[in-house]
């Protein structure tokens, strides 16, 4: 699927600080299954997750992704492989808070060119339900969990159908319980793409992986299968089991039964004032040691279990199924100009911009405010250099005057044959009167004439207003 070979990175090179960051990789990934880059931060996992994904460069080497081998790096290239074939799962989610679960998703796929509104609902939704994110879809990504933002991060990567899913440090944010829902489900994932995953969690690799490849100092120290997948003791953070812990007081009663459990000895007194309204049930707790009280609901993530933990080896992933082979429908995708209209880049804007506190909101009012100012300039400038001969000019550029009196006609005519020249503009001192009739009106009682001509076979006789064309000398055309 993917084949590097003799890769080659640098940061710095050729300065005292350099630090040869991918040393001498050569490195064959395949088809399907969970690749995890393992090694202590500073190894160069993540530079070499980004140069598998196309978003760094290398200063030598060989990529080959599935068929298309690249010598040297080229941006239009990298951006077509990434748009249809690889998905990102980050580290801090990258979603955006202010729109909904469905719309990051759906947002996705318009830039992939999928643009058919009942394939995007098609699709959205059935990845949605694989990941246990279905009932959220119309949720704000900001009031999610982390856990349940990496979910639809997984929902966005995998909504395109891409063959291979880069995942760097997915669970670097998250609980105990969340980093082994979200571990399974990209295992799952892994059962029909390639998964290549960063991590510098031992246990994560142990016990998810298919191979492990360690690094240090930008070379590859070890590459091996992992045969104890699925074979480490795990006690999630989130479970709470009972018997493990003190009782400390019990009551019963036809009507309530009150428990008390700990995990250490209690020292101050507290208080619970537990009161039925409207049926709803509110708790107060009278004590200053314990600030903080939890209410365990259905959708808690803690787990309370009534038994002792026994150490347990996880040997069966969630049957989660992932192939959207059955459900897509690839000819819906078009090919556009534009990955995101104008007026999906002002919502999006525009919803950013609500978020924003007052000194941000103001700062950027400020730059649009320069922005402005600075188009004005660059306007003004450019009505400055810009000229309309029109506006200016009493004939276009391409006219020659010439003195009646100092020119032979066979000079005009020389010159009304160069290509440089559109016509020829007589200057004479022919001088025409007209008489007019004694008129109210008129205080003058003739018309003198001293212009600037031009031969009357330059004239479109189309638009002669009176009278007709030239056919002898001493007539002429007045045009007023």
């Amino acid at each position: 699927m993917i084949k590097l070979q003799n890769l080659e990175k640098y940061f710095n090179r050729k300065r005292s600080n350099e630090i040869h960051v991918v040393n001498d990789i050569t490195l064959e990934l395949p088809r399907t299954g969970l690749v995890v880059l393992l090694g202590p931060s500073g190894s160069g996992k993540t530079t070499l997750l980004n140069v598998i994904g196309g978003l760094d460069k290398v200063h030598s080497g060989t990529i080959d992704f599935d068929g298309i081998e690249m010598k040297r790096y080229k941006g239009n290239q990298w951006d077509d492989i990434r748009n249809e074939h690889i998905g990102y799962i980050f580290q801090n989610y990258n979603l955006f808070n202010d729109q909904t679960v469905y719309d990051n998703i759906a947002l996705t796929l318009r830039m992939t060119g999928i643009v058919d509104k009942d394939e995007i609902d098609k699709r959205i939704n059935y990845i949605l339900d694989n990941v246990g994110m279905i009932n959220y879809r119309r949720r704000r990504a900001a009031n999610l969990s982390g856990g349940q933002q990496q979910r639809v991060a997984i929902a966005r990567a995998l909504a395109k159908n891409p063959k291979v899913i880069i995942a760097d440090e997915p669970t670097g944010n998250l609980d105990s319980k969340n980093t082994f829902d979200i571990m399974n489900i990209l295992r799952n994932i892994s059962h029909n793409k390639l998964v290549v995953l960063v991590t510098h969690e031992e246990s994560i690799a142990n016990l998810y992986a298919d191979r492990i490849i360690r690094l240090k100092d930008g070379e590859i120290v070890s590459d091996e299968f992992n045969r104890s997948v699925g074979g480490v003791d795990v006690q999630l953070e989130t479970d709470i089991y009972l018997k493990d812990m003190k009782q400390v007081t019990t009551h019963k009663d036809e009507s309530t039964s009150f428990e008390v459990y700990s995990d250490e000895d209690i020292e101050a007194q507290f208080g619970v004032k537990l009161i039925v309204k409207n049926k709803t049930l509110y708790v107060q707790v009278e004590t200053d040691k314990y600030q903080r009280v939890n209410l365990l609901q259905d959708d808690s993530e803690v787990n309370v279990i009534n038994d002792q933990y026994k150490e347990q080896q996880i040997e069966e992933f969630a049957n989660t199924e992932f192939d959207l082979e059955k459900v897509i429908d690839d000819s819906k995708r078009i090919h556009k100009n534009s990955v995101i209209s104008m007026k999906e880049a002002f919502r999006l804007a525009f919803g950013r911009f609500k978020q924003v506190s007052k000194g941000s909101a103001l700062i950027y009012i400020l730059f649009f405010l320069n922005a402005m100012i600075v188009g004005i300039a660059l306007g003004l400038v450019f009505n400055a250099y810009h000229v309309v001969d029109s506006q200016y000019l009493s004939a276009p550029k391409n006219t020659v005057i010439a003195n009646y009196e100092e020119f032979e006609y066979e000079d005009i005519e020389t010159y009304e044959e160069l290509s440089s020249i559109g016509y020829v503009q007589l200057f004479t001192n022919i001088s025409l009167s007209i008489d007019l009739p004694d008129v109210y009106q008129n205080s003058n009682s003739s018309l003198d004439f001293r212009q600037t001509g031009v031969y009357a076979r330059y004239f479109d006789e189309s638009t002669l207003v009176y009278g007709k064309q030239i056919t002898g000398q001493n007539q002429v055309i007045i045009s007023l």
